[in-house]
C-alpha cells in the first residue's frame, strides 16, 4: 500500500522522471520497490521465509517508507481539519501541543482509525516534563526549556578506550557528546550536569580522567570565549568628538580593550 502511495506521488506531473532524468513507468517503479521490500529471504531452522508485510529490520527503505506513509496520514488529517496547529514529526515520532487531555485523546483515536495495521501510542507531560528524541522538554510556562534525556534502559555503550581505533576518534567522541549536551541544554546548570554524567560514562569506558578533564575544560573555555566576543549593537557604541589626528591611537585602544570606539571627524560650524 505504501509503495502505491509513493508511486502515485512520484508520478504526479511526471515529477520522478523529470527530477532524476529517467524514463520509467509507474509500474516499473512499483515493481522495483516491491522486489526491494518483499524479496528478502531468510532461513530459520532449515526453512526459508519470505517477507510478506512491512520492511525488513535495518533496511535503508524503512525510514523512507515510514515517512511516506506518515505524510499520507497527515494529508488525510489535514483535509479533515484534524491536524493540530503545532505538529512536529521525525519519521514516526511526533510532538504536538494540545489544549487539554481530552482533545489529545480524540486526536489519538483519529490516528488509530486511519489504518488497521497501525497502532499509535501517546505519552503526555508528567510533572512538567516530556522526553522527545533524546531531549527532555521542561514546561516552564510560558517557555519550554530543554536538557539531555537519557533512557532508563541506556547501557552507556560507546566507543571503548581500549578499542583498536585511532586516538583522534576517541577524542572527537568526547567533544561530540559535549557539543550535543551544550546544544540541547537551555541553561548552563543543565550543561554542567551533563558534563558530570559524561565524565562518569567515559570513565566506565576506561578513558583517562586527565584526558576527559582536558577536553571538557578546553570545550568550556572555547564556549566562554565565543560568548564574550560579540558584534556590538548600536546602543553599545559611545560616540565622542575627537581631533582627527588621534584616529590611529583610538583605533589601537579599541582593539586592545575590545570596545568599539569609532572616531568621527566633525568640522567646525561656518558662519
Amino acid at each position: 500500500e505504501t509503495i502505491k502511495i509513493l508511486a502515485n506521488k512520484a508520478f504526479e506531473n511526471n515529477w520522478f522522471n523529470s527530477t532524476y532524468d529517467l524514463n520509467i513507468s509507474k509500474e516499473n517503479l512499483i515493481e522495483l520497490l516491491t522486489i526491494s521490500t518483499k524479496d528478502q529471504l531468510f532461513q530459520y531452522d532449515g526453512q526459508l521465509y519470505e517477507q510478506v508485510d512491512g520492511v525488513a529490520m535495518g533496511s535503508p527503505l524503512g525510514p523512507l517508507l515510514a515517512n511516506v506513509f506518515m505524510c499520507h496520514i497527515e494529508d488525510i488529517l489535514q483535509r479533515k481539519g484534524k491536524l493540530p496547529s503545532y505538529y512536529k514529526r521525525y519519521v514516526d515520532d511526533t510532538l504536538t501541543i494540545m489544549p487539554d487531555l481530552d482533545i489529545a485523546n480524540e486526536f489519538l483515536h483519529e490516528l488509530n482509525q486511519v489504518h488497521p495495521s497501525l497502532k499509535f501510542t501517546m505519552e503526555v507531560e508528567s510533572n512538567g516534563m516530556l522526553p522527545f528524541l533524546g531531549i527532555q522538554l521542561l514546561n516552564k510556562a510560558p517557555n519550554i526549556e530543554t536538557k539531555v534525556y537519557v533512557k532508563p534502559t541506556n547501557t552507556g555503550l560507546l566507543l571503548h578506550y581500549q578499542s583498536h581505533v585511532d586516538e583522534r576518534y576517541k577524542r572527537n567522541l568526547v567533544t561530540t557528546m559535549l557539543e550535543r549536551g551544550y546544544r540541547i541544554s537551555s541553561s548552563w546548570k543543565d550543561f554542567i550536569e551533563e558534563c558530570v554524567r559524561l565524565e562518569k560514562l567515559f570513565l566506565n569506558l576506561e578513558y583517562p580522567k586527565q584526558l576527559i578533564t582536558s577536553i571538557t575544560r578546553r570545550f568550556i573555555d572555547s564556549k566562554n570565549t565565543r560568548q564574550s566576543v560579540h558584534t556590538p549593537d548600536d546602543k553599545d557604541i559611545v560616540r565622542i568628538v575627537l581631533p582627527f589626528k588621534v584616529k590611529k591611537q583610538v583605533a589601537d585602544i579599541s582593539h586592545k580593550t575590545r570596545i568599539s570606539i569609532q572616531p568621527v571627524f566633525v568640522t567646525k560650524n561656518i558662519g
